[in-house]
C-alpha cells in the first residue's frame, strides 16, 4: 500500500469516528460563532497592490446530519482570490478536542485540518478537493509552543506540509505554516490547503486581524482591522469565463479592458495552450483538449494578467 492510499485510509478512519462517536452533537462554537471574522491581506505577483480577503462565519447549519459552521467570503472578485487553491468557500467547519475538521459542497463529509493536540514530530494527512477526487497533503509539526493573546493561553503550531504522494503532487507550499488555536493560519486563508504549482499569481498572505465574541486578534504590524485600508485595492476587475465547464468555445470577459493573449496550463505545470486574442470576440477553442483542470492566464493591453479556472469536460 503507497502513502497516498495510507492516507485515505486514515482520513476514512477519521470520518467513520466523526459518525460514530456523534460529533454533531459536539461542536463547540465558541471557535467558530456566526460572525466571526478572518481578514487576510495578499499581494499578486504580477502588481503592486495589496488585496483584503474576509472569511466570516455566516450560519450555523448541519451538513450530512452533523452541527458544523459554514464559512465564506465577503471579498469583490479580483481575479486571483481562491483561483490556485483546490476550492474555494463555502467551507464548513467543526471542532472537537482541539482538533478542526473541514467539510466542502464537492466533498460533503468531514476531514482532518489542524491537530492542535499533536507535538513535535506528530504528523497527520490533509484530504482536500482534487481533479480526479481527493489530494493527499503530509502535514507535520516541527514547532509548537504557547502564546498569550487576549488573556488566553493557545497553542501555536509551526507545520511543514508536502505532497503525500511526491510523484503525484501537485500542490505546493509556503512552509511553515504558522497556525493558532481559534485563529488559523496566520500566514495562509485559514486553513493550510496548499496551492496548485502551475499557479504563482500571488504571494506574502497574511492575516491582518481575527475576531470574535470577546476576542480579537491584531496580526504584529496592523494597528487594527481598519487602519491603512486606503491603500489596499479592492478591485472590480473580474476575468469572466463562460461557458464553464465546457468542452467546445470559450468566451472570455474582462469589464473595461481589451484582452490581447491567453494561455492554458495543466495541474502539473505544462502549457498546453497558446494563443493570441481578438479584442472583439476574445474566444478560446478547447475541443481539442483532454478533459480536466486547467489554469487558465489572460492578459490585456495594459500588461495586466488575470487568472481563472478553467475544467474541460
Amino acid at each position: 500500500m503507497n502513502l497516498l492510499d495510507r492516507a485515505k485510509g486514515v482520513s476514512l478512519t477519521i470520518f467513520l469516528a466523526i459518525y460514530s462517536f456523534g460529533i454533531s452533537n459536539a461542536q463547540d462554537f465558541d471557535w467558530f460563532s456566526t460572525g466571526s471574522t478572518w481578514t487576510y491581506v495578499y499581494q499578486p505577483v504580477f502588481g503592486p497592490d495589496l488585496y483584503q480577503s474576509v472569511l466570516s462565519i455566516t450560519e450555523q447549519t448541519q451538513l450530512n446530519g452533523i452541527d458544523c459552521s459554514k464559512m465564506e467570503t465577503e471579498t469583490s472578485g479580483d481575479g486571483v482570490l481562491f483561483e490556485c487553491m483546490p476550492f474555494a468557500p463555502a467551507f464548513y467547519f467543526l471542532q472537537r478536542n482541539d482538533s478542526v475538521f473541514f467539510a466542502s459542497d464537492m466533498h460533503p463529509y468531514f476531514r482532518l485540518g489542524i491537530d492542535f493536540n499533536a507535538e513535535v514530530g506528530q504528523h497527520w494527512f490533509i484530504l482536500v478537493d482534487g481533479l480526479n477526487g481527493l489530494d493527499s497533503i503530509h502535514a507535520e509539526v516541527i514547532a509548537r509552543e504557547q502564546v498569550v493573546i487576549e488573556g488566553n493561553n493557545l497553542v501555536q503550531l509551526s507545520i511543514n506540509l508536502s505532497n503525500a504522494n511526491p510523484d503525484e503532487g501537485i500542490l505546493e507550499f509556503q512552509n511553515p505554516v504558522i497556525a493558532i488555536e481559534k485563529i488559523g493560519a496566520i500566514n495562509f486563508f485559514f486553513m493550510p490547503f496548499g496551492k496548485y504549482a502551475a499557479c504563482d499569481v500571488t504571494t506574502s498572505e497574511q492575516l491582518q486581524c481575527f475576531s470574535s465574541d470577546g476576542f480579537q486578534y491584531v496580526a504584529p504590524g496592523f494597528a487594527s482591522c481598519t487602519v491603512g485600508l486606503g491603500s489596499i485595492a479592492h478591485s472590480s476587475n473580474e476575468l469572466r469565463l463562460y461557458p464553464n465547464p465546457t468542452s467546445t468555445m470559450l468566451t472570455l470577459h474582462l469589464p473595461g479592458h481589451a484582452l490581447t493573449h491567453a494561455t492554458l496550463q495543466d495541474m502539473q505545470g505544462r502549457e498546453v495552450l497558446s494563443v493570441p486574442l481578438s479584442p472583439g470576440e476574445p474566444l478560446v477553442d478547447v475541443r481539442h483538449l483532454p478533459k480536466g483542470m486547467y489554469l487558465l492566464r489572460a492578459t490585456e493591453t495594459g500588461g495586466g494578467v488575470f487568472m481563472r479556472k478553467l475544467v474541460v469536460e
